[in-house]
């Protein structure tokens, strides 16, 4: 079983239930695998959903959306919601500083 980080992580107080979904869903990783649910970057409002950490295979950052489709690299969403890459991208290249949010 993966691991939380913190270990008292509080699923209950995840706001979005897919993300909680797939967090209790990732908890079925081996046990070398480390969940941080939500970590925020206070000094502009941003945040990853959850990033996974493997001493042997890295880093995954995971953003999660609930209605719109990804296809071959392609954003294909409401207009209204910012591209999962541009996210995850902008959040990589301007974040300095990164709090847990427990």
């Amino acid at each position: 079983m993966a691991r939380l980080v913190p270990e008292d992580y509080p699923l209950d107080e995840i706001a979005s239930d897919t993300e909680r979904a797939v967090v209790e869903a990732l908890l079925d990783l081996a046990d070398s695998w480390f969940i941080i649910p939500t970590v925020v970057d206070y000094g502009v409002d941003r945040e990853l959903d959850i990033v996974l950490l493997h001493p042997a295979m890295g880093v995954v950052l995971v953003e999660i959306r609930v209605i719109p489709v990804v296809r071959a690299k392609t954003w294909r969403g409401d207009d209204c919601l910012r591209s999962p890459f541009e996210t995850l991208h902008q959040f990589l290249c301007t974040t300095q500083t990164v709090a847990f949010d427990h």
